[in-house]
């Protein structure tokens, strides 16, 4: 059963972190740095084990080293996506193995973007 929450050890004490706060995880080494609206915790694991307890439906992996939260998305193309933090944009690459994935996520409305005017 997965929850809305969860628990990470930062020095000698266990944070809450909301899963509802990630914008998107990025992997280094043996660790993942989770990004929040306004801060990044870092723990230890693999971008693969910390993307299996999160909502399968929620998140995505994009790239090698990049997991986002589908519905924090701005804008995408084929190359890239953009999340927003706080008062900035952070584009982050789409693997070429990942794409098919996120393509299946992320529902589009019609093929062609038109302006609507009054």
């Amino acid at each position: 059963m997965r929850q809305d929450h969860f628990f990470v050890k930062v020095k000698n004490v266990y944070r809450r972190i909301p899963v509802g706060s990630i914008v998107y995880l990025e992997s280094g080494g043996n660790e993942v740095r989770l990004v929040l609206g306004n801060e990044s915790v870092i723990i230890r694991g693999s971008l693969v084990k910390v993307l299996a307890m999160l909502p399968e439906e929620s998140f995505c992996r994009i790239h090698e080293s990049y997991g986002v939260a589908v519905d924090k998305i701005v804008l995408f193309s084929s190359e890239s996506v953009c999340m927003q933090l706080r008062k900035q944009r952070v584009e982050l690459p789409i693997g070429r193995h990942h794409k098919k994935l996120l393509e299946e996520k992320i529902w589009v409305l019609g093929e062609k973007v038109t302006t609507i005017t009054k």
